[in-house]
Formats: structure tokens, sequence, C-alpha cells
């Protein structure tokens, strides 16, 4: 064994102090480890195109145990378009045994679905199907929630960040993504904003 020096080193020798990057980083690091930690639950989205509404609603709420979705939405009802279109949505923990389902499993029970809902609707009439999955759907907010989101203004100059997590505790919605909105120009703009965007 080769000894490169006999000089003894101390810690106070070794040890530096943080620099500016090194504490950066670390405030990225944090960033991340909190981001990760908020938990969503995923949704399937299965969409019917269909010649003629299926019913005079845009929300429909379902409370009947054989149909294992909240509700069914026709988009079109709300806002009109060439053919109509039904949402249904299926929200579950990714961990759910139906997360792995194949997309034309979830497509044809919703066509089940919507002939329980409306007997006289005619499945040869469906213009076109489609299903889709987004695994940030609903964010599950545990006690202490608002306290464990990152700010919203990051160590970035004039970069913020928020998602529907901010919206809490309202649910979602086109007025609370207005809301949140407002909060992040006043982090980037300050709350002189106000007078600009009230």
């Amino acid at each position: 064994m080769r000894i490169l020096s006999r000089a003894r080193v101390t810690p106070s020798a070794w040890q530096r102090r943080p620099g500016p990057a090194h504490s950066k980083a670390s405030a990225v690091s944090r960033r991340r480890r909190r981001i990760a930690a908020i938990e969503n639950i995923g949704v399937v989205c299965v969409l019917l195109k269909l010649p003629k509404p299926l019913t005079k609603y845009f929300w429909m709420n379902t409370n009947d145990a054989r149909i294992e979705v909240p509700g069914m939405i026709e988009y079109s009802n709300l806002n009109p378009l060439p053919a109509h279109v039904l949402y249904v949505p299926y929200y579950m923990p990714k961990s759910h045994p139906k997360w792995s389902w194949d997309s034309a499993w979830f497509i044809d029970e919703a066509k089940r679905y919507v002939k329980m809902v409306q007997p006289s609707w005619d499945e040869r009439t469906l213009l076109a199907t489609h299903a889709s999955r987004y695994e940030f759907a609903q964010t599950v907010c545990s006690p202490g929630f608002f306290d464990a989101l990152p700010p919203m203004r990051t160590s970035v100059k004039g970069f913020a960040i928020a998602d529907t997590s901010y919206y809490y505790p309202e649910d979602r919605s086109i007025s609370e993504s207005i809301r949140v909105g407002k909060r992040l120009v006043e982090e980037l703009v300050g709350p002189e904003s106000r007078a600009r965007y009230p």
C-alpha cells in the first residue's frame, strides 16, 4: 500500500459549506420529492359518438350498484356539435384490477351501461368509439394536503407551476382554473397584478 501523504486530515479541512449551486440543487430535490408525494387516481375515458342525443341532460349521475361509473356526461348537450358525444368516465386507482383491462373491454361495458340507462338505444347506430387513459385525473387529498404542496413560485426566475392539486379544497372546475391562474399571475407579477387582472 502506497501512502500519498502523512498529513492529518481533520473534518474541518475537507468539509466545505454548501455553496449556492448545492443549495439550489437541494431545493430542487425537495420540490421534486413534494411533487412525487402527491397521489392521484387515474381515469379511463370512454367516448361514444352517437347520431342523436341519448338523453336531454348534460350530466347524469348514476346510483345503481350494477353500473361501476359515477355518471355519464353528454357533452354535446352542453356544447352542440354535428354529432353527439357521450363521455363515460371510469375513475380508479392505478392499482385497481380494472386498470389493466384492454380498452375494448371498457368500451363494451360502457355500451352495456348505456343500454341499461336507455333500453331503447340501438347499438347499431353507434358512429364511433374511443377509450383513453390519464393517470393523474384526480388528486387524493389526505390530511395536511395543502401544507404539503410545494410553492407555486420556483427557483427559476419567471417560472411558476400549478395543476389541479392547487384547487384544494375545491374540486376541479373552470372557476377554480381561473382562481389558480390569477394566483399564478400574482406569484410572477406581484400583488399589483390584481389591479390589472381583477
